[in-house]
């Protein structure tokens, strides 16, 4: 896969257009580093170089926790996004940005693609304030178009 700067920015546009004062803060990830590819975060949060921020460990450790527990209760894996529902009013999208590889099911041991959670490719957190847009325009508008924008990277 490869994530363009051209896609990034058509992601990042799309949804302060979209949640216009509603977007607080998105980051995209690699899966298997857990290194930041790009981010969008409120004025005067400067993330440290070389350090994995808090929010990319803990949303790949859920992201791992939550796909584990499915596939051992016989339920499917997880999709392409779930939310998180925190409190003022926020809510967090995590969005699994698959491969090639991991859409066509061939994450296997020894692929070369972290397996650890079943993901491969990139993730992206995208934080919203639902005082300030809709669920509606998040689930209906904002994260399709995010999705197509990341579609044919």
């Amino acid at each position: 896969m490869n994530i363009t700067l051209e896609n990034i920015k058509k992601v990042i546009d799309g949804l302060r257009e979209d949640l216009g004062d509603g977007f607080v803060d998105t980051d995209i990830w690699n899966v298997s580093s857990n290194k930041s590819i790009a981010f969008h975060h409120q004025p005067g949060l400067i993330p440290r170089y070389g350090v994995v921020p808090k929010h990319i460990k803990t949303f790949s450790e859920i992201s791992g926790i939550l796909n584990r527990a499915l596939l051992e209760s016989d339920y499917h894996a997880l999709g392409d996004y779930y939310l998180i529902n925190l409190k003022n009013n926020r809510v967090v999208v995590v969005l699994n940005i698959k491969t090639s590889h991991a859409e066509a099911g061939l994450l296997t041991e020894g692929s070369g693609i972290n397996t650890s959670h079943g993901l491969g490719g990139h993730q992206q957190f995208i934080m919203v304030d639902l005082s300030k847009t809709t669920m509606g325009v998040l689930m209906s508008i904002a994260i399709p178009r995010v999705l197509e924008n990341l579609k044919y990277v």
